[in-house]
């Protein structure tokens, strides 16, 4: 009160302000110091308390301004004046505390302290740079500032530049940085020496009356908070004070310990000793403002570099862990986790401290605290049936990643799992109750009817949940197989015993149990077989309380009992579920830890001693269950998503929006798969070894709704059926091949995953490194590995150094890598055809590898008889499915049916060899077996032996079996049945027996036949390098005669065109070279298959589309227009469909040296720029009077039409030709008619497209088979419709026709069928007589060629004439031209499927038209070549 009265300010108006000091010495004057000490300053303040030390509270006191001072002055809004008042008073306190002038002793103890400083603990803000360095680190956590890495020794280091995000530098400090990277100035905390003993007497009892001041401040302003007296006016002035006290003490202990280590170590000792001050002060973030507790943290931080101090901080951290998180769940939000940053900041340097963490879990139960905090944050969102519900944990998504990460750290100590899982089974419970609120999360159903509009933003949330708990299960897996030696590597047993500190650490003993029966030996880690145990009662209590809820409605709740019932049944159970109608759920991380468990106590057991022999495995780690419960439940729900997958992938869930496609591209194209994918398959094998094995298979079948399929029923089930037939066979293909987890050893792993991704691509070593999965990616042996399965390419210039694979090791190419995808699978496919010169369909087939002996089992599930009908099936639809019929075995199902196929003969083959059966096999015994087909003409009983004899045949004939769906590549299908015929003929003699009925050819092959498969391959690739050589030789040819046609060519234009075309009979024969090719013509060779043998005709692959540039055109009409202009005035627009027999006697004559140059000139050009086989059929136009209808162009009435134009009976026939239509009314209605202008106009006003001017084709000038062209347009729209990856998807529309060329992706969406050679010749040697008369000299001739092709445009736009000739019925089309007709039509006729589907529209007026304008369009691309609309008329048709 007294203090009160003094420190208020003055009530009289004009008493004068009092500077900082003279305030102290007026507080102290008032408590009796003397003057005589007052006068000498802080000097005589020293002296008076050594004479009366007791005073010491009383002087503390008087130096601080009080309370109400602070307030008065913060009222005032003066900062430097409340600045200046705290300064002061910390000015003298120190001068107590250093018993003299703290700048000189703060000098002092910094010089004392140089070239010996322990840690550096600088302190990083946000998006500050630092150096990690792995080769250092103790966690991946650790990092240390830019000047400790620059005088530190990481020459040969794996080390990168980060940005942080906070904390401080570890160069110094045991627990986060190996001493070999200590830099020069820090050379860890047992260098730091005690503050000198003088100091320390004259600094403790000022610095504990500081810390106790400051506590209470706190504790005052905590006590308003808790009693809601922050409504009040006057709350806010304790947590002002508090404030500005705190930021003045946090000043001054920073620059403490700034100047000294030493003097460091002293502050945070007593810190710690002072009673809860350390409770209060991790709570002040709670009471202070944001930039005080950004001060405060900054001092923690610096302060943790001190052992003694980490620890006692660390114990009131997890004491004030659960209140943030209770705080976070009262207001749902994250925001107030935001608002409070101590858990996140500290979170990281507590629990990644290998000698401490370990003592927090055994002392402070560290890590039950974290699972209780996680599972309030789980109850709080979770249903009725004790599941998480993502739309409500969104809210505080944050917050629990946040804990989930604390655990991670706390989980990646070795000695904790082995701790958690044997010394306290209750954790282990715990932890496996936390992974049921999981299991079954965020379920999906498909949806139907109509199309789901609303998008979660937040999608991706329960994947990185998910993603986290599968990393602690990975930790909790790999601690508790860890032995004993591991755990002390980990703990760094060395560093511990230099740190007092933590001399309580007790290790956790390392226990191995030895299970005997039946004589069997299997040594189990006891922390494992504690671990699967506790996993397996809580799938089965999960799988209790959802056996008829579909995929799972309830999470794990309550205390399970130690019975298993479910999983203990010994009868195989109907287990009713249609993944296409029920809930689906990707999430089910309980599974994925017994996975994870299990294949590390596989490779434990089998992996590191191949010499053992072990017993029961199964009978031993699973005990309590029955293989058939085991197997039949667990592999439930593995399957349903499988399954789910390869309906999303074929489209069936499209109307789910991006919710399902999202979890789809999770499960199989991330990072996610070797957390998810490839530990469902090793469960699915797992439960296929103990499962027997037509149940098994019925099972898959069942879950992709297939089971019809095996009823050979000709009509297809849906549109999504083949490719969930071709997903379901990859799936056990897989199951059946997969050996990651069961076989191959790191080296092997590794050496797989170098060879999937270089077969997609060449890479740098940063990208390998990026794309293997975690547990391969810091391997030691990676180096090594990559150098043997691949050569290095140096970098140069601006190109990267990249990796490419070695030829010799495309042989192990797997085409059934769990994580391929379609684009990067077509990529592998085509570079290997690329190197190899041959299909990997057809040499990389699945073979069957080593596996461990508990899962020997899978052999049988391969050879079952189910298996025998999925292919059986499979080869009866590809057989006799009509054309007219959708297929239920297209391409890709039958190529990958039959390389199970090849998979299950190759088991049955080691099956024999080791004598491995108990029985016979049933793929071999019942291959023979025929079955009814209800066809009735001798087909009705076959066999899978017959159906393959059948299917061989019938490949032979058409002798190369073209498969392009997966990207056009050849090889023989009937070879690779023989093959496998072969093999059933060797393996069984009643198959033999069979073979030698039905395919004598192949059985008496056998002895002439390679021994092994590898001499096959090998002779494949001989014959494909035959082919190769010699489509090289005839490349070769090709452009050789190229070259001399031209020369040839050239050399015969230029010197008829100097002797005047004198000589007749020489220019028929240059003509008729040319048309022939005297030396031969090379065949065209289809694009998609490659086969040079093939008799079928094949079409040229050319682009549609409408233009407009003629009415582009400014620069007067094309050059056969200008040249042969009218004389005389033009006709009216209205007389523009007259016609006068007479109009080339109105032509203006031509000089002939001129015409014939505008004829050489254009002849040049094309022979210097067109390709061989565009030269050789160089067109040519003419009409033999005496000939019959002609057939060149396949069009009686196109032939009819110039028949009469060119004789000029057009207007007096009675009929057109062989057309058989009359056509008098023209020549009534156009008896007065005068001549028309042969211009052609630039207006279409006659026959033509409606909102274009014309239609333009051009050709890339590849060709295809239109038998390849009709498989390969179907599968881009089933791939398109599947939403994967299609090349040049975002350009191409294949539900509209358009493509890609496979040659050289250039875009097309028709045919246009190739002329048979034969056929050319004869029109060329029968029309060159026409075209080329004795009398080449006259000039009227060509005169009257370019007058008729004008006639014959005006009488093409006639309307008369379609309606007066019925074209359909004159002329036979070629079903090649299908395809062009159809789009000209629909171009011509765009939205009138009356007109465009009607009779009376004539397809050779519309191809006409089109060549027309096509003609006319290339003349004004041409003229324009040389002006400024040149660009853009080139870039207008491209």
């Amino acid at each position: 009160m007294f203090r009160m009265e003094i420190d208020s300010p003055s009530s009289e108006p004009d008493a004068p302000i009092l500077s900082p000091k003279d305030r102290i010495l007026k507080r102290l004057a008032l408590i009796d110091v003397s003057e005589e000490s007052l006068e000498h300053m802080q000097p005589g303040i020293i002296a008076y308390v050594k004479r009366n030390s007791s005073r010491l509270q009383e002087i503390f006191n008087a130096i601080l301004p009080s309370d109400d001072e602070i307030q008065t002055a913060i009222e005032a809004e003066a900062d430097s004046g409340i600045e200046d008042l705290l300064h002061e008073s910390m000015v003298w306190l120190q001068w107590l505390m250093f018993d003299g002038d703290p700048v000189d002793m703060l000098q002092r103890l910094a010089l004392l302290n140089v070239g010996q400083r322990g840690v550096c603990g600088s302190v990083w803000g946000s998006d500050e740079m630092a150096y990690r360095c792995r080769t250092c680190e103790i966690d991946p956590t650790c990092a240390i500032c830019v000047p400790c890495f620059v005088n530190g020794d990481h020459k040969d280091h794996d080390y990168s530049v980060i940005k942080t995000g906070g904390g401080c530098c570890d160069c110094g400090d045991v627990t986060g940085w190996k001493r070999s990277g200590f830099c020069s100035k820090h050379k860890g905390a047992e260098q730091i020496q005690p503050l000198q003993e003088d100091i320390a007497k004259t600094l403790g009892p000022v610095l504990d009356c500081l810390l106790r001041h400051w506590k209470n401040s706190l504790l005052l302003v905590e006590s308003n908070h808790q009693n809601s007296l922050f409504f009040m006016d006057n709350a806010s002035e304790p947590k002002a004070v508090a404030d500005v006290l705190t930021s003045a003490v946090v000043g001054m202990l920073l620059e403490f310990c700034k100047c000294s280590e030493s003097l460091l170590s002293f502050v945070s000792g007593r810190l710690c000793y002072e009673v809860d001050l350390l409770d209060v002060l991790v709570r002040a973030e709670r009471l202070l403002s944001l930039d005080a507790v950004s001060k405060l943290h900054k001092l923690l931080l610096k302060l943790l570099s001190d052992p003694f101090f980490k620890y006692e901080f660390a114990k009131a951290f997890i004491k004030y862990y659960p209140t943030v998180v209770n705080d976070v769940l009262q207001e749902s939000t994250d925001a107030t986790f935001q608002k409070l940053p101590l858990l996140s900041t500290f979170g990281v340097q507590i629990f990644t401290v290998p000698i401490l963490t370990p003592r927090l879990v055994k002392e402070m139960d560290l890590l039950t605290m974290l699972l209780e905090c996680l599972s309030k944050l789980f109850s709080s969102c979770s249903g009725q049936d004790h599941r998480l519900e993502v739309s409500e944990w969104e809210d505080v998504y944050k917050t629990t990643q946040y804990v989930v990460k604390h655990i991670e750290y706390v989980m990646s100590h070795s000695t904790i799992p082995k701790y958690m899982t044997c010394e306290r089974r209750d954790i282990s419970r715990t932890w496996m109750k936390l992974l049921g609120f999981l299991q079954g999360m965020n379920p999906e159903k498909r949806e139907i009817h109509i199309h789901v509009e609303e998008e979660n933003e937040n999608i991706d949330l329960p994947f990185l949940l998910v993603g986290s708990i599968a990393n602690i299960n990975v930790l909790l897996v790999a601690g508790a197989f860890s032995t004993k030696e591991e755990s002390a590597s980990t703990t760094n047993v060395k560093d511990v015993n230099e740190q007092d500190s933590f001399s309580s650490l007790t290790s956790l003993d390392y226990e191995m149990k030895t299970v005997e029966g039946n004589d069997d030996r299997v040594s189990v880690l006891t922390s494992v077989s504690l671990l699967i145990i506790e996993c397996l009662r809580a799938i089965d209590y999960w799988l209790k309380a959802n056996r008829t809820s579909g995929f799972g409605g309830h999470g794990v709740e309550g205390d399970y009992t130690n019975e298993l019932e479910v999983l203990s049944s010994a009868d195989w159970p109907e287990i009713e579920y249609d993944v296409s109608s029920q809930e689906i759920s990707v999430h089910i991380p309980l599974h994925r830890l017994l996975s994870l468990a299990l294949q590390r106590a596989l490779k434990r057991c089998y992996g590191e001693s191949e010499s053992s022999a072990y017993g029961d495995f199964f009978g031993h780690v699973l005990a309590g269950c029955h293989p058939y419960g085991f197997s039949a439940f667990v592999m439930e729900h593995p399957l349903r998503i499988r399954v789910f997958c390869s309906q999303v992938h074929a489209g069936m869930w499209r109307k789910n929006g991006d919710a399902a496609l999202a979890s789809y591209e999770w499960y199989r194209f991330v990072n996610w798969p070797e957390q998810g994918l490839e530990l469902d398959i090793f469960l699915l094998q797992c439960c296929a070894a103990l499962a027997p094995a037509d149940f098994y298979i019925a099972r898959i079948v069942e879950r992709f709704g297939l089971s019809d399929y095996l009823s050979l029923n000709m009509e297809r089930a849906n549109e999504y059926e083949p490719a969930l037939v071709q997903e379901m066979l990859n799936l056990i293909i897989q199951i059946l091949k997969e050996r990651r987890f069961c076989g191959w050893t790191t080296a092997q792993c590794l050496q797989r995953e170098l060879i999937y991704k270089l077969s997609s691509g060449n890479a740098t070593h940063s990208e390998l490194a990026n794309s293997l999965p975690l547990d391969l990616s810091n391997v030691d042996q990676l180096q090594q590995v990559l150098d043997t399965v691949a050569e290095y390419t140096y970098p140069s210039g601006t190109k990267q150094g990249m990796y490419q694979l070695r030829l010799e090791y495309w042989k192990e190419l797997d085409l059934y890598h769990p994580r391929w995808n379609l684009q990067d699978l077509q990529a592998a496919e085509e570079r290997y055809l690329r190197f190899c010169n041959a299909s990997a369909l057809a040499n990389q087939l699945p073979k069957w590898s080593k596996i461990y002996p508990p899962l020997n089992g899978l052999a049988k599930v391969a050879t079952c008889k189910t298996v025998l009908q999925i292919i059986r099936s499979v080869l009866f639809y590809a057989l006799f499915t009509d054309k007219s019929m959708e297929s239920r075995a297209p391409d890709g199902v039958l190529v990958t049916s039959l390389h199970l196929l090849s998979l299950a003969l190759d088991i049955s083959q080691v099956q024999i060899q080791t004598g491995d059966m108990d029985n016979s096999i049933p793929l071999l015994g019942y291959a023979g077996e025929e079955i009814f087909t209800g066809f009735n003409d001798g087909l009705d009983h076959q066999s899978l032996l017959s159906l393959l004899v059948s299917l061989m045949r019938k490949n032979q004939k058409e002798n190369m079996y073209s498969f392009v769906e997966s990207g056009g590549f050849d090889f023989d299908l009937s070879s690779l049945i023989k093959d496998l015929l072969q093999k059933f003929a060797k393996l069984d003699s009643g198959c033999l027996k069979k073979l030698q009925i039905l395919a004598p050819e192949v059985v008496n092959m056998l002895s002439h036949s390679k021994p092994s498969s590898d001499t096959s391959n090998s002779a494949s690739m001989s014959d494909s390098d035959k082919r190769k050589a010699k489509a090289r030789e005839r490349q070769a040819a090709i452009m050789e005669k190229m070259k001399a046609q031209q020369s040839k060519f050239m050399e015969n234009i230029n010197s008829t065109a100097e002797s005047g075309l004198t000589d007749s009979s020489d220019a028929e024969e240059r003509i008729s070279d040319v048309a022939n090719g005297s030396d031969g013509h090379e065949q065209v060779i289809c694009s998609l298959c490659h086969d040079a043998n093939s008799k079928s005709p094949v079409s040229f692959l050319i682009l549609l589309q409408k233009s407009s540039v003629a009415s582009l055109l400014d620069k007067g009409i094309p050059s056969w227009e200008k040249d042969v202009q009218r004389s005389g005035k033009e006709q009216a627009l209205n007389n523009d469909d007259t016609f006068n027999n007479q109009s080339s006697s109105s032509v203006e004559t031509l000089m002939s040296s001129q015409l014939m140059d505008s004829v050489q000139n254009a002849i040049n050009e094309f022979a210097s720029t067109g390709l061989p086989h565009e030269v050789d059929a160089f067109p040519q136009s003419s009409h033999d009077n005496s000939s019959q209808a002609a057939t060149s162009l396949g069009d009686l009435f196109e032939e009819s039409m110039y028949t009469h134009i060119l004789d000029n009976n057009l207007m007096k026939s009675e009929d057109l030709s062989a057309a058989s239509c009359s056509s008098s009314s023209y020549e009534n209605n156009n008896s007065n008619t005068t001549p028309s202008s042969v211009t052609l106009g630039m207006t279409y006003d006659g026959f033509g497209p409606s909102d274009c001017n014309g239609i333009y084709v051009s050709s890339c000038g590849h060709a295809v088979h239109q038998g390849c062209l009709d498989r390969y347009l179907p599968s881009l729209e089933e791939r398109d419709a599947r939403r994967t990856d299609l090349e040049g998807g975002h350009i191409v529309d294949p539900h509209q026709g358009e493509f890609l060329c496979p040659a050289c992706r250039g875009l097309a969406n028709s045919i246009l069928p190739d002329l048979p050679r034969e056929e050319t010749k004869d029109i060329w040697q029968s029309k060159s007589q026409n075209l080329f008369p004795s009398d080449v000299n006259n000039v009227s001739l060509l005169r009257r060629s370019l007058s008729l092709l004008q006639a014959a445009a005006d009488v093409s736009r006639r309307n008369e004439i379609l309606k007066a000739i019925p074209v359909q019925r004159k002329r036979q089309k070629d079903t090649n031209l299908e395809y062009m007709v159809r789009l000209l039509r629909e171009l011509y006729f765009p939205g009138n499927d009356k007109v465009s589907g009607s009779s009376r529209v004539s397809d050779s007026m519309i191809m006409w038209d089109t060549l027309k304008y096509s003609l006319v369009s290339t003349e004004i691309a041409a003229r324009s070549e040389k002006t400024s609309s040149a660009t853009i008329l080139s870039t207008y048709h491209s």
